[in-house]
């Protein structure tokens, strides 16, 4: 470009400035651009996703589903996957395409069908038919009136048209409602009860006339209205407008109150527009389908537009429509429009990042972003620059400038452009040049400092306009290459050097610090805001004041990895756009999080799913990527597109979504929509498949889960929507399932299923008890085992003690008895022999009679080793024991017996016989009793015998220590029970007395062999 065009080109933008100067101002007073279709986020579903085709129609019930019905019939959706709702086999409807759905007043899904399918209702989780008589072709309108009648109509001709269900029937009522000869376009009912046909004749002459039929509640026949439009369709907008759409024109047809329109605006038809449908959304917007070329929308329908024709827009395939037939247009609880197509399912949501299609893009050049003082924003791209004014679109200012490198703001006002050769301050009042770098420049970054010098980021190293002239920053910064620059309010100037190095400037003072000491990997951006410098990189984020630094590592706060620019806003907003998207954030928390590391910086990403088209621009294209304007509007440098955020207008979701619980599938068997359920014995695994009905941003709904006795606490298993586990066991299950939408609206409420698992026999009590029994069994079997293994141990040592004592007692008979009888007869011989009245016969005598003495009382203790005769007779025993002892007539004994008596183990026997001995004896010398009772039970499994008299009781202090001093009655017939295995006790009854009670085990105390016969309970008296 030469000096001329560089000169002609300056003038063109002044003049251009000046104009927008005075169009801003105007769109300023309008109060902003209104809602385009540019400003929603187009999704669309084909059969590739899973989404039915030849759609007719979309409704949502009150759980929260979208319904389809399409050429494979009903479909349900859930914002992610599509599920089709199989008609019963041998139904009308079983292979009939979808025509028309209704959501009735007490919310029941009503289908209407093709194929002569007649109507059906889902209920119960299936359809069931509704009974139409003589089902036309297909049912093609399907309304309620607010009587709760149900009217059904098809296009066709005959005396079949006009359906009405009402207590449980249908009726054709063409000729009681005075229905004349055409075909039924469409039925609209009204707010008011009013029933709206759309109809049309058919003239003599071979032309077709539309006209409208009304029929007000009350009245049973139809009335013609007077208005005129071609093939019309109606539909009523929130505020209880009635609007037309036909072939000639879309425009209100009534008021509310049924009143003509205050003003009758007629917005043109889209071109090839045969049948409308239509829907409305929140920001005055009316959606038409047109059955052959897409859809349209007519903007501002609560405030008519001056001009019309400018108001409609088209959207079609071209446009990334899913196809070019467009059956229903349908508006979801959350604004959400919606149409269904020849191909598939589309969606339309207002987006919250809006690309700004009237700046193209150059994936070659990219974009240069700056922003001037006056709330004006500048973007240089593809060789145009464009101006931002506050409340406008962008607007081109000259298209002739291929040769910029750079833009960036202008403390004075406006913002500097530098090109090669020229150097200028662009304002909306004019252009300034200043004098350029000696020799040009190829600096493609510039900023101007706090103190008025302007910065660029020449090849040969940053330089900088001071005074009039141009200096080299020498030092270590002398031949630099800075790929961003950055200029805080106390006059620090920072650069990023080669990705790789931070270079600063402060007082006249140059310091330079690696990207490893930083601990940031890779730098992408310098940010100054105030006195803080921002620095980026991919491994965090530092702030820098003064000298303090702080840091943010990714590793903790990942989006904060490789951002591309930090922007703080007035509101206490701080915007980052990095590799994710733009994230705001709160300031404060910002700050909080370089104060104090971890702490948590909740943020708002507006992504590719929010409008935004790409990701940031890669690191080859220099300086800012976000500017603010000033109108609070956030203007962002996406990789194919400038697009701009609102923060006045953003949309949030406050609709907490529906939760529901879409199947459980166990061993092969699918349970749709389920409640309660019992499932078969032997599940061990199952799957719940749960959704939440939020359509805005369903890749954004969050779900947490558990299963109590299960989980211990909530699982968060994030977008997830499938709950899995294993290896359950019988029992009782309640599942619950919560979910938040794409804004972090919570419904805590959610959705809970409850499901039992039958045990198998296994897993059964009855089994278990078996189980337990044989469990039982077996200790006991294990038991016995080790009680014969003992009693036999016992018995062997008893037989070893009995043996030794038989041989102890036969060798003191044989050996020492003896020898001291002969004794005794030698001295008895030898003191004959001496004299009557001899002194040493007398002595010889008196020891011949100690002698003898001893001689019993050896006998005494070889008896005492030998066992007692009747010691197998228990009951004889104790007989022979109490006779024995000397209780007075005034002292009864009563001796009984238990069970089938059994013959004891002849060591048992007797040491039953020498503690029933002890026992009685100290009854009768220490109870002073009047009654003594001796009870002995022959037990399966024991031998037990109780001693029970009613005297003085024992003594608590012999009870409590188990023996009297001095005496070793009571030790001994302990010793002796310890020694058999059994046990001895004694107590104290409440009644008075004592008890002393002796019990053995079978296995020990009984000898083997048969049992005798049953003997009688009571032993009788022995007193």
């Amino acid at each position: 470009m030469g000096y001329g065009g560089i000169w002609t080109m300056c003038r063109g933008v002044a003049l251009g400035l000046l104009a927008q100067l005075a169009l801003g101002t105007q769109a300023i007073a309008q109060g902003g651009p209104p809602v385009r279709l540019d400003h929603f986020k187009h999704t669309r579903w084909t059969q590739e996703d899973g989404a039915p085709i030849g759609v007719n129609d979309i409704v949502q019930t009150p759980d929260g589903y979208l319904w389809i019905a399409a050429a494979d019939g009903l479909t349900r959706f859930d914002g992610v996957s599509f599920e089709t709702v199989r008609a019963p086999r041998g139904t009308p409807f079983t292979s009939a395409p979808g025509s028309q759905l209704l959501v009735s007043r007490a919310g029941e899904l009503w289908i209407a069908y093709g194929q002569r399918g007649g109507v059906a209702v889902y209920r119960g989780g299936r359809l069931v038919d509704t009974h139409m008589p003589d089902p036309p072709p297909m049912v093609t309108n399907l309304v309620e009136t607010r009587d709760g009648t149900i009217w059904a109509s098809w296009g066709g001709v005959g005396a079949a048209r006009l359906a009405r269900y009402r207590a449980g029937r249908w009726r054709w009522v063409d000729a009681e409602a005075g229905l004349p000869q055409g075909q039924v376009l469409g039925l609209m009912a009204a707010r008011d009860g009013t029933l709206w046909i759309t109809f049309n004749h058919d003239l003599p002459d071979g032309e077709t006339r539309s006209s409208l039929l009304t029929l007000r509640p009350g009245e049973a026949r139809l009335r013609a209205m007077p208005d005129r439009i071609a093939w019309p369709r109606l539909a009523e907008d929130p505020h209880g407008h009635i609007w037309a759409a036909g072939r000639d024109s879309t425009r209100m047809l009534r008021a509310v109150g049924g009143l003509p329109p205050s003003l009758d605006v007629a917005y043109p038809a889209t071109p090839g527009l045969r049948f409308a449908t239509m829907a409305f959304d929140r920001w005055g917007g009316v959606w038409g389908s047109t059955r052959s070329k897409g859809l349209f929308r007519v903007a501002g329908y609560e405030t008519p537009a001056p001009d019309p024709a400018g108001a409609v827009e088209a959207y079609g395939p071209l446009q990334g429509l899913s196809g070019s037939y467009t059956g229903p247009m349908f508006a979801d609880r959350e604004g959400n429009l919606w149409t269904g197509t020849d191909m598939g399912v589309d969606r339309f949501r207002i987006a919250n990042v809006v690309p700004e299609a009237s700046v193209p893009v150059s994936a070659l050049t990219g974009m240069r972003i700056a922003g001037a003082a006056d709330g004006t924003v500048y973007v240089f791209s593809n060789g145009a620059l464009y101006e931002i004014a506050p409340n406008a679109r962008p607007r081109l200012l000259s298209g002739d400038f291929e040769d910029l490198l750079t833009i960036c703001t202008a403390r004075a006002g406006g913002i500097w452009a530098i090109s090669p050769k020229r150097v200028m301050r662009l304002t909306r009042t004019g252009i300034e040049q200043t004098t350029p770098p000696p020799g040009g420049t190829t600096g493609d970054s510039c900023v101007e400092d706090s103190q008025g010098r302007l910065w660029v980021a020449d090849g040969g190293g940053p330089i900088f306009r001071q005074d009039g002239a141009w200096q080299q920053l020498g030092g270590t910064l002398l031949g630099a290459s800075a790929w961003d620059m950055a200029a805080t309010s106390d006059g620090t100037m920072a650069f990023n050097i080669s990705l790789r190095q931070l270079g600063l400037v402060r007082g006249g003072r140059t310091r330079i610090i690696d990207a490893a000491e930083l601990g940031l990997g890779e730098l992408t951006a310098v940010d100054a805001i105030g006195d803080a410098l921002y620095i980026s990189g991919s491994g965090g984020m530092v702030r820098l004041r003064g000298d303090r630094m702080r840091r943010i590592d990714a590793n903790t706060i990942r989006w904060v990895a490789a951002v591309r620019t930090l922007l703080q806003t007035p509101d206490g907003s701080t915007w980052l756009f990095g590799l994710d998207g733009i994230s705001r954030v709160s300031t404060a928390a910002l700050e909080a999080a370089f104060d104090h590391p971890g702490s948590a910086v909740p943020r708002t990403l507006f992504d590719t799913r929010d409008g935004l088209p790409g990701s940031v621009q890669h690191i080859g294209f220099r300086g800012l990527q976000l500017a603010l304007g000033g109108d609070g509007r956030v203007w962002a440098l996406a990789r194919t597109a400038l697009a701009v955020i609102d923060p006045a207008t953003i949309e949030t979701n406050r609709l907490a979504p529906p939760v529901t619980i879409r199947s459980l599938t166990a061993r092969g068997a699918l349970y749709r929509d389920p409640s309660k359920l019992v499932l078969a014995a032997g599940t061990r695994a199952i799957d719940i498949a749960y959704t939440a009905l939020s359509f805005t941003i369903p890749e954004r709904v969050r779900f947490r889960y558990r299963l109590e006795g299960v989980d211990d606490n909530w699982v968060d298993p994030g977008t997830r929507r499938l709950a899995s586990y294993s290896n359950l066991g019988p029992g009782h299950y309640r599942f619950q399932v919560i979910a938040s939408n794409n804004d972090g609206v919570w419904n805590r409420t959610g959705a809970t299923l409850e499901f039992d698992i039958r045990p198998t026999f296994w897993e059964s009590w009855p089994f278990r008890l078996l189980l337990a029994a044989a469990a039982a069994g077996l200790l006991w079997f294990a038991y016995s085992l080790r009680l014969r293994a003992i009693a036999g141990r016992l018995r062997m040592r008893m037989a070893e003690r009995l043996n030794e004592r038989e041989r102890i007692a036969r060798e003191i008979h044989d050996t020492l008895l003896q020898s001291i009888q002969a004794l005794i007869m030698r001295f008895q011989l030898a003191a004959e022999d001496l004299p009557e009245g001899a002194p040493a016969r007398k002595t010889l005598e008196d020891a011949l009679d100690r002698a003898d003495t001893v001689l019993a009382e050896g006998r005494d203790r070889v008896r005492d080793l030998r066992l007692i005769d009747d010691a197998s007779d228990v009951e004889r025993m104790l007989q022979a024991i109490v006779r024995r002892q000397a209780f007075g007539p005034e002292t009864r004994v009563s001796i009984s017996s238990e069970g089938n008596p059994r013959p004891l183990e002849p060591l048992v026997g007797d040491e039953v016989a020498r503690i029933a001995n002890e026992a009685l004896f100290n009854i009768w010398r220490h109870a002073k009793a009047t009654r003594v009772e001796v009870d002995v039970q022959f037990r399966p499994y024991l031998f037990k015998v109780l001693f029970r008299d009613n005297g003085v009781g024992i003594d608590p202090e012999v009870l409590t220590r188990g023996q009297r001093d001095g005496h070793f009655g009571l030790p001994g017939m302990r010793e002796r029970a310890a020694k058999l295995g059994a046990q001895l006790e004694l107590a104290r009854p409440p009644g008075g007395g004592t008890e002393v009670t002796f019990s053995i085990p079978a296995a020990i105390a009984y000898a083997s062999g048969p049992r005798r016969g049953q003997k009688a309970a009571d032993g009788g008296d022995l007193g």
